[in-house]
């Protein structure tokens, strides 16, 4: 499966910062930070990653 995005729902109070994990690449590139729902945009390539840590 290769999906072009995934979305995630997390707690409104928090922010979050979200990072996309390229495995074949080995390169991590910070999205943004976020709170409540947000959509994550991903490449077409298998088995990329998401990262997401609290701030």
């Amino acid at each position: 499966m290769q999906p072009l995005f995934r979305d995630f729902h997390l707690d409104d109070d928090n922010e979050y910062v979200v990072e996309v994990i390229n495995t074949w690449e080995t390169t991590i590139t910070e999205i943004g930070t976020f709170k409540g729902k947000f959509r994550v945009p991903l490449s077409s390539k298998q088995y990329m990653a998401v990262r997401i840590k609290k701030k």
